[in-house]
């Protein structure tokens, strides 16, 4: 009886073996490589930038906000470039309203037209053109005055050389008469000699007196006509100076409105907005009155409504094993895959060359894997799925049996047996 029960014994393991053994022979396990990663959005992230160094005035968004197209995202220091382009400004007006004073001078008007036509300025530009052009034109009529003044004393000079002259010329005349009378006398013997003397001494020294005043009235009309010349030289300088003037305010004008562009897209530019529809995926530089350099990366956006993939690192020794066009298993730390189940995906990208990563330390290679389906939850709906989340990627790179999966360590002992 116990020889029957031995018998039965190992009739029943061995039929137990070899029903293992058939099962296990055709049971298949995926072979997979793991790999780790994150969702991200298929398509670069945009990396916003301070483009000149400022203080970080407002910052109007947080990490995972929605923002829109030309959103304000932040204030980078306004009030020094709308300062710059202010002060721009108002030298562009002061060069404008001094053309306009100068303008005013060359046609003659009055301070009040010159203050109808600033009416446009600010007071503060208004008074001082006013103030100005009260002080350049007194100065001018100051020089008028004196040349009206130097030219009515030449006349009266030329008028009282006109007088003199003409009194001795009659002085002459009477002694030209007086010598017509006296000299028949003289040469009849009826007056003496001394008389003759007499007239002619009085005729010489009339007639060199008229040759003085003479002189003096032509020095008098070339004082004159150098007095005029002086004149109109000096309001021709002016008229001059004024153009010269006139011309350096343009041209100051025509520089500083080159620069108007480039400050006013610098003051949009203080005003960082979002270049498209996204997210903010990080905020590197959160806090207010934080000063930033030039070129310096302020936050990063992830594109709305693009498709999500998989970014995820693979070991170096795995790397042999894997190809583009493999299936993949994904599942995410977020959603628990016993009850969510797993993301069917295939591997779309393997990078060529192993990037460094400071986190592990390590060099791996970097894989893309699309995404081909979705979780669903427990009510049937499929649950949202955000760039950033945790991804465990399973690389599906072809088929193994049971047995083969347990022969496989022996294999390998039996390999590596006896080589040292």
């Amino acid at each position: 009886m116990e020889n029957f029960i031995n018998k039965f014994l190992i009739l029943v393991i061995s039929a137990l073996l070899i029903v293992t053994y058939i099962w296990a022979g055709n049971t298949d396990l995926d072979l997979v490589t793991k790999g780790e990663g994150r969702l991200i959005v298929k398509g670069k992230n945009q990396s916003i930038q301070v483009s000149d160094p400022g203080i970080i005035s407002q910052l109007f968004v947080e990490e995972g906000n929605e923002v829109t197209q030309g959103q304000v995202l932040a204030v980078i220091n306004p009030t020094d470039a709308e300062g710059s382009l202010e002060e721009t400004r108002k030298r562009i007006a002061f060069h404008s309203a001094s053309i306009t004073r100068i303008d005013a001078m060359m046609n003659g008007a009055t301070s009040l037209e010159l203050k109808s036509r600033l009416g446009s300025y600010d007071p503060e530009t208004t008074l001082a053109q006013i103030e100005l052009f009260e002080a350049k034109t007194a100065s001018d009529e100051f020089n008028k005055l004196n040349f009206v003044n130097r030219r009515d004393q030449l006349n009266i000079d030329a008028q009282i050389l006109g007088l003199e002259l003409e009194a001795k010329s009659e002085l002459l005349d009477s002694l030209l008469s007086e010598a017509s009378e006296i000299l028949p006398l003289v040469e009849k013997g009826v007056i003496g000699n001394s008389e003759r003397y007499r007239i002619e001494r009085e005729q010489s020294n009339i007639k060199a007196q008229i040759n003085s005043y003479s002189a003096k009235l032509d020095q008098n009309n070339k004082a004159k006509e150098q007095l005029d010349f002086e004149e109109k030289s000096f309001f021709q300088e002016r008229i001059s100076e004024m153009l010269t003037e006139r011309l350096d305010h343009v041209s100051q004008i025509e520089i500083l409105k080159t620069s108007l562009p480039r400050l006013e897209e610098r003051l949009k530019l203080t005003e960082i907005r979002a270049p498209m529809d996204g997210i903010v995926n990080r905020i590197y530089i959160k806090s207010s009155n934080a000063v930033v350099k030039g070129g310096e990366v302020l936050l990063d956006l992830v594109p709305r409504n693009n498709a999500l993939e998989v970014e995820a690192y693979i070991d170096p020794k795995d790397i042999g094993k894997i190809e583009v066009g493999q299936n993949a298993r994904i599942g995410l730390t977020a959603y628990d895959s016993s009850k969510y189940g797993y993301i069917d995906g295939v591997l779309t990208n393997v990078s060529a060359d192993a990037v460094f990563r400071e986190d592990k330390n390590t060099y791996m290679f970097m894989i893309t894997t699309k995404l081909n389906s979705s979780l669903v939850g427990s009510d049937g709906k499929i649950v949202p799925l955000n760039a950033g989340m945790i991804a465990q990627v399973d690389i599906i790179r072809g088929k193994q049996t049971l047995l083969e999966y347990f022969w496989q360590p022996v294999a390998k002992i039996k390999d590596d047996a006896f080589r040292q």
